[in-house]
């Protein structure tokens, strides 16, 4: 009886022992698991992202009306209200001023390539990115006719210190976000193998749409041009699996100031423009990205 229970002993010794061994293989399999399911390897991969954007529009002051030369001019009596309204017969908007600027959000989504090289617990890596911004500002300037107030003697008709453009109408125009592409080199950390923490400055070239509003309220047509802009980038990714990863961003995009001087082109019929518009835009950007790597090593 005393045999059977030292071997009872015996087998229950070396279970525990067998079960603690397999404990620590598990434990060793599974941080081996986690250790190569990292998607934040050195190598190539594609980026993908979906978000919304908004953007800040300033509007700068375009050439002052007071510079306009004009000739010829039209006499109306008021006893009201006298004035000399000269020059061309055609209604005029005044982009010295812009009276209210209004900013839209719209979708935003970006697909492009990583390269990467990963240093430790730091990655190091080149982004390009191509994509659409769907927001954009609207905004408005006063138009009217050219006129001089009290009714001046025709000898100072021209004489610009007392000359405006009478506030009869507002003529907005809608400035929108296009295609964009970006450069961005960016710097990151990884905490627990798990999560990537990045950031870094780049370089954006935004394609941006300047069109006139008509009465309905609908734009109509439109000139484009090119604008180059510093950016920064930052966010975080959480590795689904060896390959792919799920990450957060922000954007942030300094659009420099442009002048449109072919304003003249989509002005309404019988409109003269003075002066050109002029803006400078900031775009903030937040994606939700999707990362799959190639060959990470």
């Amino acid at each position: 009886m005393l045999i059977k229970n030292n071997r009872t002993l015996k087998v229950h010794k070396n279970f525990k022992l067998v079960y603690f061994l397999f404990l620590a293989t598990t434990s060793l399999q599974a941080g081996e698991e986690i250790e190569g399911s990292s998607s934040f390897q050195s190598g190539i991969g594609i980026t993908m992202g979906l978000g919304v954007a908004n953007s800040s529009t300033s509007a700068k002051d375009g050439t002052a009306s007071n510079n306009l030369k004009l000739s010829g001019y039209y006499y109306r009596q008021n006893p009201q209200a006298p004035f000399r309204r000269i020059g061309n017969p055609n209604e005029l908007i005044d982009f010295s001023n812009a009276l209210k600027v209004k900013n839209k959000s719209g979708v935003a989504w970006t697909m492009g390539a990583l390269f990467q090289k990963r240093m430790g617990f730091y990655t190091m890596g080149l982004r390009w990115l191509f994509g659409s911004l769907a927001n954009s500002s609207r905004i408005a300037y006063s138009s009217g006719f050219w006129h001089y107030k009290n009714n001046p003697d025709i000898n100072n008709a021209y004489n610009g210190s007392e000359s405006s453009i009478s506030e009869n109408n507002i003529t907005a125009f809608q400035l929108k976000n296009k295609w964009f592409t970006s450069f961005i080199f960016e710097f990151g950390y990884i905490i627990g193998n798990r999560i990537q923490l990045f950031a870094g400055p780049g370089v954006s070239f935004q394609r941006q749409k300047l069109a006139s509003i008509n009465s309905s309220g609908k734009s109509s047509g439109g000139i484009s041009k090119t604008v180059s802009a510093p950016m920064v980038a930052l966010g975080a990714r959480y590795a689904l699996t060896q390959r792919m990863s799920l990450g957060l961003e922000y954007q942030r995009q300094w659009m420099s100031k442009k002048t449109w001087h072919q304003i003249s082109k989509i002005v309404p019929e019988k409109t003269t423009a003075v002066g050109a518009p002029t803006f400078k835009t900031t775009n903030n950007v937040f994606l939700m990205t999707l990362t799959y790597m190639f060959g990470a090593k």
